[in-house]
């Protein structure tokens, strides 16, 4: 449910608590949970549980009162059908089977929550309890869970619970703490903030912790704040809103751990009872699971596992790791990895999905990978992010997910010790992510990774330390938008897919960075990373509510067996050494040169490229070994005018095929045969009298000159595009030059684009910190009239590039479908506005061309589609209509009653116009000769 935005709920309400009289039987020792458990729901021991531990309608208890009933749950902590009903019946014996008491209340103190006494511990009561009525599990919305999980959770329950009871006292508070986001519109707030926060970052009291993890820029920061700090930011002027007025009831929720519970999924649980949860599965399953110590933590904890597969080596099949708990406050990323692990083990017998998979491929699942962070988190600090290193200067702690060494020590990464992100003193210097690396390269069957953390609601790949895409870009796109898709089919929830860097935040040295880029020279993995629910701060991102945990789980299943799903498919990647140009010169032969790669499975050697010729049928050429990877293959020489398409293809052993671009035919590469002839070109070295106006704008206007690239202003362009030195800039100086409040013109000089069958290409800067509205852009318009107009928009950029320049460019055709007319008197003008009051916008323009596309070669009677003469108004008007417009700019000749009169093609036409003619005409298309017939017009 949605939570108010500056509160949260008070803390589920609790009964009194009351001295009443307990049931005799409920002393049973833990034993019997676990013969009851182990012997099926059949056995003697279930019958003497029966008669000693049940109530609601007792049976056989000599002395003793029912206990109250359970207090009932809150609307916000709702369930699944399963909690409701905490439970289950006897059928013959009425009341309901209690499990796990270790000792007697009186003897340990424990606590009973809702008039349950703390020995009944109904947590037992899991959705795939053994029914004992007729021996038969009960079944969950995705499956089967196991009722020998029973004694796992009793054990858990009756240990676990007073543990973690005891150390509610030692914990850190966070009363009248608040989740805020602090905005920072312009380069002054940012100052501003980044000197209020200094090196004072952290999760201990005092410190500033940054709930956001990227670079600190214009925009918005996530944070938790305490009442000293938010009068700290607000005397500061800077603009805080408050998602969550006081944190600490949602930190009380995190811990609660309430005994009317139905599932494992219903709460959150420290290591001992995860520990617990896993040999539990274990235990149940031990033909297909079994655990596995794969390293030690810091502090001498174990990186535990669970394995799971079915029949057969399981080196030889591919391999699949994942975790959660990298980040130690992060809790949900915790039991999702345990729920894909139990769907697996529970639906096996039953579902030919899970059988599949378990048979297929070797499971790898680290619960916990940062176990020491994690248990921390649970006895002193819940806001606990890093690892526990003892950095020797009084902090503690590496941020695990900044210490893996492909791309270490970049941007997205700190070396201060003190900072969340603080990435340690070298690559790979924690336990950790040794452990990790270790296992990962110990296994060479490992195929896929994933990593779980949250928040956000993202689905992401490689690369986090570059906005580049990575080689496998469009597997990973692929795969992501069917995850997506399927995540979406669950609950309805979306999480928005992309690489790291540009879905999230640049982070260097991360686990995906490496699993992917750090192995590719051996193998390839398929590595993702997804930040779980909730999508923002203001629903408790970190502290996400326990009844979020099942709904959470359920959505990412799917998501994993299509990854499991993905490595059990051949993977083959077919690369184009170098692209084609966009225009090749007619009739000569083109090369084509591809490299392809194994990625899963072996290609059968057999590479073929298809290509046609406009819009004829595709012929086929056999591409031969050039050594190595790589293949090659000439395509003829097509005819000047001609437009030539063409895909790779190949097979892997087993037959799957694979196609360069991977959806071919319906998308090629190509290019066009034709003859490019540069008409206008400008690098802005020279003054060619381009004029600036300002349309409002208080800073930024448009400058031409070499940019600064100021160190301190993150959103300039580092150089120009085209290297030539200098480009037009939006205010090209030192700090804060965006535009701002308005904005800043600057127009063309003069050019000419009559020579037809023009293309105009042009290249553009623009960093944007909010381009969501897209009220932020750079307008693009053009006159075909001098500085008269009318000026009409050819287009409008509202995406922010970051620091790259981008190229765009647009044919003749696209031009005149937005009412230009091409002729010789152009001009064009770049408007950059700000619409904004808190956004930066820098723009910058470079590389500006018309290019003329033609044959070059004569206009042959092939070419004529018509020839027309006409007198109208004593206006004598001939047009020659040719067949495409690559002949844009050569000449062809028209005889007027013996008069040759040399006319200019323009795109397909070339026109003459004569006024207050009188008299009969002949008119003779000359050249070239003898294509059309002459016309006769009279003109009165």
């Amino acid at each position: 449910m949605p939570w108010a935005r500056r509160s949260w709920p008070v803390s589920r309400r609790r009964t009194r608590r009351r001295e009443t009289p307990w049931p005799t039987g409920c002393w049973q020792h833990t034993a019997a949970a676990i013969s009851l458990a182990s012997s099926g729901p059949r056995s003697a021991a279930l019958t003497r549980w029966r008669a000693k531990c049940c109530w609601r309608g007792i049976k056989d208890e000599p002395s003793g009162s029912r206990p109250p009933a359970p207090i009932p749950r809150s609307p916000r902590r709702s369930r699944s059908r399963f909690a409701k009903r905490p439970f289950l019946p006897l059928a013959a014996g009425g009341g309901c089977c209690i499990i796990g008491a270790v000792v007697k209340p009186s003897e340990a103190r424990l606590p009973r929550w809702g008039g349950v006494a703390a020995c009944d511990i109904p947590r037992i009561m899991h959705p795939g309890f053994f029914h004992p009525t007729v021996g038969k599990e009960v079944s969950m919305r995705q499956g089967k869970m196991s009722g020998l999980t029973v004694a796992v959770l009793a054990l858990a329950a009756a240990s676990g619970l007073a543990a973690a009871d005891g150390k509610a006292d030692e914990r850190m508070r966070f009363d009248g703490h608040k989740l805020v986001e602090v905005d920072l519109p312009e380069y002054e707030q940012v100052k501003i903030f980044e000197d209020l926060i200094g090196d004072n970052t952290g999760t201990l009291p005092g410190q500033w912790d940054i709930w956001s993890h990227g670079a600190i820029g214009v925009g918005r920061v996530d944070l938790r704040v305490s009442p000293e700090q938010l009068d700290e930011l607000l005397a500061a002027g800077l603009e805080v809103t408050v998602n969550v007025d006081d944190m600490q009831p949602w930190v009380d929720a995190n811990y609660e751990r309430p005994l009317a519970s139905g599932s494992f999924y219903d709460d959150y649980h420290p290591l001992d009872e995860v520990f617990a949860y896993m040999q539990g599965l274990v235990d149940a399953y031990p033909t297909l699971a079994k655990i596995e110590d794969i390293g030690q933590s810091l502090e001498g904890r174990p990186m535990r596992t669970i394995r799971i597969t079915g029949p057969g080596d399981p080196d030889a099949k591919p391999g699949f790791f994942f975790h959660g708990g990298q980040h130690a406050r992060e809790w949900i990323n915790v039991p999702v990895p345990m729920y894909v692990a139990e769907w697996l083990l529970t639906n096996y017998a039953g579902d030919p999905r899970a059988k599949e998979l378990v048979d297929e491929v070797d499971w790898t699942i680290l619960m916990v990978m940062n176990p020491d962070g994690y248990e921390y988190t649970w006895t002193t600090n819940r806001m606990w992010r890093k690892n526990r290193r003892n950095n020797g200067n009084g902090t503690f702690g590496v941020d695990l997910n900044r210490n893996w060494s492909y791309g270490w020590g970049g941007e997205g990464s700190s070396g201060n010790p003190e900072s969340e992100t603080y990435r340690g003193p070298s690559p790979f210097s924690e336990p950790e992510t040794q452990v990790c690396r270790d296992f990962v390269r110990a296994h060479p069957n490992v195929a896929a990774y994933m990593d779980f953390h949250n928040y956000s609601q993202l689905i992401m790949w490689p690369w986090g330390y570059t906005r580049d895409f990575c080689p496998d870009q469009p597997e990973y796109n692929d795969l992501g938008t069917r995850m997506q898709a399927a995540l979406r089919g669950v609950h309805g929830v979306n999480y928005a897919i992309g690489p790291v860097y540009t879905t999230i935040y640049p982070a260097s040295g991360v686990s995906v960075d490496w699993n992917y880029g750090g192995n590719l020279d051996d193998r390839y993995i398929m590595a993702f990373t997804t930040e779980l629910r909730p999508r923002s701060q203001q629903e408790g991102g970190f502290l996400l509510p326990a009844d979020q945990i099942l709904p959470t789980c359920e959505e990412n299943l799917p998501t994993m067996l299509l990854i499991a799903e993905q490595i059990l498919k051949p993977s083959i990647r077919i690369d184009l050494v170098s692209q084609t140009p966009a225009y090749v010169t007619p009739d000569e032969p083109v090369r084509v040169e591809a490299e392809v790669l194994a990625r899963r499975g072996q290609p059968s050697g057999e590479v073929s490229l298809f290509y046609r010729v406009d819009d004829g049928n595709f012929n086929e050429i056999n591409m031969t070994s050039q050594g190595g990877n790589e293949y090659a293959a000439d395509i003829p020489g097509a005819a000047c005018g001609e437009t030539v398409s063409f895909y790779i293809r190949t097979t892997a052993t087993d037959g799957t095929p694979f196609t360069d671009p991977p959806d071919a035919p319906n998308r090629t590469h190509g290019y066009r045969s034709a003859v490019v002839k540069e008409v206008y070109s400008n690098n802005f070295e020279t003054d060619r009298g381009w004029v600036m106006e300002n349309q409002g704008a208080t800073s930024g206007d448009w400058e031409r000159g070499v940019p600064v690239n100021d160190p301190n202003w993150a959103y300039d362009p580092v150089s120009d595009s085209d290297g030539s030195g200098q480009c037009y800039l939006t205010q090209n100086a030192l700090g804060n030059t965006d535009v701002d409040d308005g904005a800043t013109r600057v127009t063309s000089d003069l050019f000419d684009m009559s020579i037809g069958n023009v293309i105009l290409s042009y290249d553009y800067y623009l960093f944007l910190t909010r381009p969501q509205d897209g009220t932020d852009a750079i307008i693009v318009e053009m006159s075909s009239n001098d500085n008269e107009g009318p000026w009409r928009e050819i287009a409008r950029h509202t995406t922010n590039g970051g620091l790259e320049w981008r190229n765009h460019s647009m044919t003749q055709a696209e031009l005149e479908g937005r009412n230009i007319f091409i002729g010789d008197k152009m001009r064009i003008r770049f408007t950059a506005v700000d619409g904004q009051q808190q956004s930066i916008v820098e723009a910058g323009i470079d590389a500006m061309k018309v290019l003329s596309v033609g044959c070059g070669g004569g206009v042959a009677c092939e070419d004529i589609k018509k020839f027309k003469a006409a007198c109208r108004k004593n206006k004598l008007k001939v047009i020659t209509v040719l067949t495409s417009n690559l002949h844009g700019g050569e000449k062809i000749t028209v005889d007027v009653n013996g008069e040759p009169v040399e006319l200019t093609i323009a795109g397909k036409k070339a026109k003459l116009l004569r006024k207050d003619q009188h008299g009969q005409f002949t008119v003779t298309l000359t050249q070239p000769q003898g294509c059309v017939e002459p016309k006769q017009v009279d003109c009165g």
